[in-house]
């Protein structure tokens, strides 16, 4: 509203600040389910902006996202999004990503068993740490809160272990001792 409209028409510019609402009929609303927990109604009809909100965020797109794609803002994006109209599409949606992964379950299982019974090493093992993982039977320490001494500790005791194999190494075998082995001349020259 301009400045001339607000001078020509006092009595409205009165009545704008003032709009009549009735708090009973707002909570009544809020407890009927007309609207969310925060005041605000819910969607009649979804528009083909919502959709496209909902598209975009099907396909992984943050709320900053699509707020920036679609021009409306963050919070109308979000509001949107946990409309419950959008979260039966949502819900359809993700329903049916279930049903193709159990499709897909057995092939899965399949290239599984086939990696895991892989000839070349290095298959099999990435297998079977994809095997373990799936399953949650390799704990894996994520601590991010390792100490200096904590480095220094792990490092001396793989310089332990690797002394002590190459230890194992040079030490001989009490086994190849009960071996004779003597070395054997072999003339070339001769004729047999």
């Amino acid at each position: 509203m301009s400045l001339q409209d607000r001078q020509n028409n006092p009595d409205l510019w009165q009545n704008l600040g003032t709009m009549h609402h009735d708090p009973e009929q707002y909570q009544f609303e809020k407890i009927i389910g007309k609207r969310n927990k925060a005041g605000v109604p819910f969607l009649r009809k979804l528009r083909v902006v919502h959709r496209r909100m909902i598209a975009l965020h099907l396909r992984g797109f943050s709320n900053r996202d699509i707020q920036v794609m679609t021009g409306h803002s963050e919070m109308s994006v979000g509001r949107v999004l946990r409309d419950p109209l959008s979260q039966v599409i949502i819900q359809q949606y993700m329903d049916g990503i279930e049903l193709e992964l159990d499709a897909l379950m057995p092939d899965a299982v399949d290239a599984l068993r086939r990696g895991l019974n892989s000839e070349e090493d290095r298959v099999a093992i990435v297998a079977a740490d994809k095997f373990f993982r799936a399953t949650g039977r390799y704990a894996r320490s994520e601590d991010k809160t390792e100490t200096a001494e904590d480095v220094i500790s792990r490092a001396l005791k793989i310089a332990e272990r690797a002394t002590g194999a190459i230890q194992n190494l040079t030490t001989p075998d009490p086994i190849a001792k009960l071996i004779s082995v003597s070395p054997v001349r072999v003339d070339l020259d001769e004729e047999t």
